[in-house]
């Protein structure tokens, strides 16, 4: 038994392991943000139905193609980090916010509309029809097509009809809550 544990330490790539062993190894590597491991891992797992192999497998795939699933995404809004990678993209996140949200702000309600052209109307601290992007969990803007972009806003997607989003130079927060139906 030392000699099983002195081996699995020194050598831990060369011992056989279980099919637990290898999904505890890939969830962690997924953790770390290794999604290339984290799916080398996966895969070895002979059962694919083992926990939730399979689905980890689909958010390595986003992760490495840099191509994210919105109905996967949507569907598995609370696994691991799907609210951050619906938060990562543009063209998801603009499917996401399409609609009406409402928001509160000095004891007054306002709605800010994400139309089909994907321009933000209502949106606090922006104007109408200002450019924005998405990128890495922030909404950014520029005035022009020869400045830079600047982040304006750190987007945290709290649930399927909510989010919140802080303002990088107030540092105040907004909290928007889905009043149409999730398209």
């Amino acid at each position: 038994l030392l000699i099983l544990i002195f081996l699995a330490v020194r050598f831990p790539d060369k011992i056989p392991f279980t099919q637990a062993n290898y999904y505890q190894k890939a969830v962690s590597y997924y953790q770390d943000g290794n999604y290339e491991k984290a799916e080398e891992r996966f895969e070895k797992v002979k059962d694919k139905e083992y926990k939730d192999t399979s689905l980890y497998l689909d958010f390595c795939r986003m992760h490495i193609s840099g191509k994210p699933d919105y109905d996967t995404l949507l569907k598995h809004l609370d696994f691991e980090d799907a609210k951050a990678l619906l938060a990562d993209d543009d063209a998801i996140f603009c499917r996401f916010m399409k609609g009406d949200w409402e928001y509160n702000a000095d004891s007054t309600s306002y709605t800010v509309t994400m139309t089909n052209e994907e321009n933000l109307i209502g949106f606090p601290e922006l104007s109408n029809g200002e450019a924005f992007r998405i990128k890495g969990g922030r909404l950014q803007t520029r005035k022009t097509t020869n400045e830079l972009w600047s982040d304006r806003f750190e987007i945290e997607i709290t649930g399927r009809n909510s989010i919140r989003f802080t303002s990088s130079a107030s540092r105040k927060s907004y909290y928007f809550i889905r009043t149409c139906s999730l398209v």
